[in-house]
């Protein structure tokens, strides 16, 4: 998978994340952000355990508690 960020920063948080999941990826630093295929790479790979307990431990499903924030990367 390739991503393409702008920072070096976005960089370390990309590259945490797919060591996290375990997703080989090249990433790139270009003028533009473009993390389309670590998203779906990170749906694919919390298929799984959607309905799951949470691990934030409140109680509910990942999938309805905590599942948009991990999908839904936000960069720096």
């Amino acid at each position: 998978m390739v991503c393409y960020v702008v920072n070096e920063l976005q960089l370390a948080q990309v590259a945490k994340i797919c060591n996290d999941y375990g997703i080989y990826s090249i990433i790139k630093i270009k003028p533009y952000v473009d993390i389309s295929q670590l998203k779906k790479a990170l749906k694919v790979k919390m298929k799984d355990r959607l309905y799951d307990p949470c691990p934030c431990g409140k109680g509910g499903k990942f999938k309805f508690c905590c599942y948009n924030k991990e999908v839904n990367i936000e960069l720096k």
